[in-house]
């Protein structure tokens, strides 16, 4: 187990959103006996309170709820973190998983839930999020200007007109990946072989829909994001 759990102080604290008692006292066993921390919500009211002081590494979350749905509850995260976010569901549809990542999750877990592929996932994607904010701190100047957008390299967060936008660590790699290749087409391949780095198996999709997401969050910027219908992308600073 311990190669699967979290390492070091600061990335082992989760806030976990699921209505389920008893998979929920199970889903905290598990994960306390791996060095996790974590604080539960069953339902979208007792979620919006844990949001309010939000001091999280990773989020296990629920998608069918009492009150709700895990998809606002994404949403509102997303508003204040990058932080990993995993939704977890019975519904195994290709339709439906898509639907939860263009919402901003970064990883998908189908139930009953295989704890030892949970702890994995939940790891890899906290270390991938702090790695990523230790490389920048120490590499780079802690902001860059990417046009009329502002970039907090260490929070990944967009600053466009006054509006803060949360980057998820999969979307800030590919806005990252868009800025360091302007004005050039970018395949889907190529894109995908950079931020995922592993073979794309033809899998396009992936890549539309977090590059979907992306300019949802850009809002008004997302002309900078132009789309070569079955080829790729190509990234300019300047809107036309």
């Amino acid at each position: 187990m311990q190669n699967t759990c979290a390492q070091g102080e600061a990335r082992n604290r989760l806030m976990i959103v699921e209505d389920d008692g008893n998979l929920s006292e199970i889903l905290t066993f598990n994960l306390s006996h791996c060095g996790y921390t974590y604080k539960v919500a069953g339902n979208c009211k007792e979620a919006n309170e844990l949001c309010q002081d939000f001091q999280y590494d990773a989020v296990l979350l629920d998608i069918m709820l009492p009150d709700g749905n895990g998809f606002d509850i994404c949403k509102t995260i997303r508003e204040k973190s990058g932080v990993p976010i995993i939704f977890m569901s019975c519904c195994d549809d290709d339709d439906y998983i898509s639907e939860a990542f263009a919402h901003g999750c970064d990883d998908y877990i189908i139930k009953p839930i295989n704890y030892k592929l949970l702890e994995a996932k939940l790891a890899a994607n906290i270390s991938k999020y702090y790695d990523s904010s230790f490389s920048t701190r120490t590499k780079f100047n802690t902001t860059a200007q990417v046009g009329d957008i502002t970039v907090d390299r260490t929070n990944h967060v967009l600053t466009i007109h006054e509006n803060k936008v949360y980057l998820s660590p999969i979307e800030y790699k590919l806005f990252m990946f868009f800025c360091d290749n302007p004005n050039r087409l970018l395949l889907y391949k190529e894109i995908y072989n950079h931020v995922w780095n592993e073979p794309d198996l033809d899998d396009c999709r992936t890549v539309m829909v977090h590059v979907s997401n992306l300019r949802k969050k850009m809002g008004i910027c997302q002309p900078h994001i132009k789309t070569l219908r079955g080829a790729g992308y190509i990234f300019t600073t300047n809107e036309d």
